[in-house]
């Protein structure tokens, strides 16, 4: 009995340690948004896009992506998701749009995420795509960064979500 009850604390300690911190690259804002399709509703397999946007690197290193994914993945179940960073300046910020890639004029200024260095004083937005397999109502209220600057590892919440509306 003793043995379990050690190897539940010591499972409920790593557990509680495996949480990240936001980091440098936290949420500036205490308001959230959606991006929803309102009125309009989209064809199975149509890509409704909307950005993220992660605050300027207020660091003195460069900041790593590694991924960006709803903070609840049940949330975008029967969804495909894609996700690409822009360099904000050259391209404009979308506030929602369709298809992918979006049809602004930054096609080829899309970058991935995985790996992508966000420079000291810079700042991007992450585009992100969602395209229904079948038909029905989505709602992802927020997105979750994971990054590293240097060698820790960090996981910021964004509270910039979608709402998707596709029939079937």
């Amino acid at each position: 009995m003793l043995g379990l009850v050690l190897g539940l604390s010591t499972l409920a300690t790593a557990c509680a340690s495996s949480r990240l911190s936001d980091g440098p690259l936290k949420e500036q804002s205490e308001n959230s948004s959606v991006a929803g399709s309102g009125t309009a509703v989209f064809r199975v397999g149509q890509f409704f896009d909307v950005s993220v946007i992660p605050p300027r690197n207020p660091g003195r290193k460069d900041a790593v992506f590694q991924r960006l994914e709803p903070a609840d993945a049940t949330r975008a179940e029967g969804l495909e998701m894609r996700y690409a960073v822009v360099r904000i300046g050259p391209c404009p910020v979308i506030g929602s749009d369709h298809g992918w890639p979006p049809s602004g004029g930054c096609k080829r200024d899309l970058l991935p995420v995985n790996g992508f260095h966000l420079r000291p004083g810079k700042q991007v937005s992450i585009l992100v795509g969602a395209a229904a397999r079948r038909g029905g109502k989505w709602l992802i209220p927020a997105f979750r960064l994971h990054y590293k600057v240097g060698e820790k590892s960090y996981a910021a919440t964004y509270y910039e979500g979608l709402e998707l509306k596709v029939r079937g």
